[in-house]
């Protein structure tokens, strides 16, 4: 598809460029397709551009301490940008980006977003602004790790999930399979794993979820978010 008719570029800082700029972004993009579970590039890879995510469900994922098991994981959506810390501080790719669905990935290689950034700086104060937007999301977790809030989140990530067609709707009664290790789950919340490991044995405990080595699957999505609503009620109540 072309640049100009694109309707995922307005999601992305180049959605105001001229004409002329959007025949050079199209000229330039190099699209490349996945398949669930292939990896987009690796922790330690060469950084030459930017990757914007064009279609499916991309996580993105940064290891963080490796005696804890920590990280932090990122859902990218059509329109999110891949490597842009990497990229603007000149290093390595710092995290591994994995297709979770059959995704497409459209690749600009480093000269071509400098001469665009050159000739539209706008776009640099949008990339600040995306910048700025991931740090105080990275805070707002750190800032509280309480059971109740990771199960929260838990919820938010769960319905994130849905949206972008990750977890098979399915009919009646059955359990809802998320597509993330209750590892890669304990990155996207914010939480340790061993924080996680508490939240979601005590949901095991009352029959919401059940546990396997690789995978969490959601036996009541209604009780999952009444619980998490119950909590933050809770919380006001106490404050």
């Amino acid at each position: 598809m072309h640049c100009a008719t694109c309707d995922v570029r307005i999601r992305t800082e180049w959605f105001d460029l001229g004409a002329r700029d959007v025949a050079c972004l199209n000229a330039a993009k190099e699209r490349r397709v996945y398949a669930t579970g292939e990896t987009v590039f690796a922790a330690g890879d060469p950084c030459s551009g930017l990757a914007y995510v064009s279609a499916g469900l991309v996580q993105d994922f940064r290891r963080g301490d490796r005696s804890s098991g920590t990280g932090v994981l990122t859902l990218r959506h059509p329109g999110d940008v891949l490597g842009l810390h990497s990229f603007l501080t000149g290093s390595v790719q710092a995290s591994t980006a994995t297709a979770l669905q059959p995704s497409a990935v459209c690749f600009l290689n480093g000269p071509i977003v400098r001469a665009l950034m050159a000739r539209n700086p706008k776009a640099i104060l949008l990339f600040v602004r995306r910048l700025a937007g991931s740090l105080d999301h990275a805070e707002e977790k750190l800032a509280d790790q309480g059971e109740d809030a990771i199960c929260r989140r838990l919820v938010r990530l769960i319905g994130e999930l849905r949206l972008a067609g990750a977890i098979r709707e399915t009919k009646g009664e059955a359990p809802l399979e998320v597509p993330l290790t209750a590892d890669d789950l304990a990155a996207a919340v914010g939480a340790s794993p061993r924080a996680l490991g508490a939240v979601l044995r005590r949901l095991q405990a009352v029959g919401i979820v059940s546990l396997r080595k690789d995978a969490v699957r959601i036996l009541d999505l209604a009780r999952l978010q009444s619980a998490s609503e119950g909590a933050a009620r809770h919380r006001r109540y106490d404050a």
